[in-house]
């Protein structure tokens, strides 16, 4: 199945600093990977030292201080006639694992990996976030640059709470199951908003206990105040990566369910 969202190639230098990154649609085969780098190495004239591959889902699948393991690879796991015939190139499991980006004596940094999951957690939110404006900007009719004043100046639950009533006036002669999903998709993309943006968003962290988890250091004061620290495993953030990708495809289907809002001008005062 190919990734929901586009993959990055990250280039680093020799001592680990990122030259660039891409965003590139290339799905889940591998050897895609290697293709897409070679076309890389050769623009950026081998000033690359290790590239990374980090899939919506957060594995790093490769790096190589050079296009030749990939050959290598390729020559020992390709399918055979594959090419020719449009075939799929496969590599064994547990050939290419999560942080094998890395050389084999090295040792990712647990900060890293913590810095990586917290800023992945905010770029899927961020992508429902702005399928959510473009619902409003739908129903609004409102072309790029006004929509970005309007909801820039419309807080997050505001948003929903606007995209419930609309969906509550446009149920009348949709589908019996349109409403409900609808209305489960919203309830969902609150329930991702808090606690879980909000811990990320707001909390101080650091590397958890367990192997690629996060520990989060939040206050809360509301009526008395709490201190909590919940540790997020490296699971936990899959499975919030993939359901934020998932309400992002819905909340783009709900937009093209929805018509513009046709309602009557009222005047104040005249």
């Amino acid at each position: 199945m190919d990734s929901l969202l586009p993959d990055r190639i990250i280039s680093r230098r020799a001592d680990r600093s990122i030259f660039e990154v891409q965003l590139v649609p290339i799905g889940a085969n591998p050897f895609t990977y290697g293709r897409k780098i070679a076309e890389t190495d050769r623009r950026l004239k081998n000033a690359v030292a290790t590239y990374e591959v980090v899939s919506p889902h957060g594995e790093i699948f490769v790096s190589c201080t050079a296009i030749d393991r990939w050959q290598q690879l390729t020559d020992k796991y390709k399918t055979p006639h594959a090419a020719s015939q449009g075939g799929t190139e496969r590599v064994p499991e547990n050939t290419l694992t999560p942080n094998s980006a890395l050389p084999p004596t090295a040792k990712r940094d647990p900060l890293d990996t913590a810095c990586e999951q917290v800023g992945r957690f905010l770029f899927y939110f961020a992508q429902v976030e702005i399928g959510i404006d473009a619902a409003l900007a739908k129903l609004l009719e409102l072309k790029e640059g006004p929509a970005e004043i309007v909801t820039a100046n419309i807080d997050f639950n505001r948003k929903l709470n606007i995209l419930q009533s609309v969906v509550e006036a446009q149920s009348a002669g949709k589908p019996a199951t349109w409403k409900p999903e609808a209305d489960t998709l919203i309830s969902n993309i609150r329930s991702i908003n808090s606690p879980p943006r909000q811990i990320v968003a707001h909390s101080p962290f650091e590397p958890g206990p367990e192997e690629n988890s996060v520990r989060f250091k939040r206050v809360v004061a509301r009526d008395k105040l709490r201190h909590e620290e919940p540790v997020w495993t490296e699971q936990t953030f899959k499975d919030r990566f993939t359901q934020m990708q998932k309400y992002t495809l819905q909340l783009k289907r709900l937009a093209d369910d929805l018509k513009p809002y046709a309602g009557t001008y009222f005047f104040l005062g005249f």
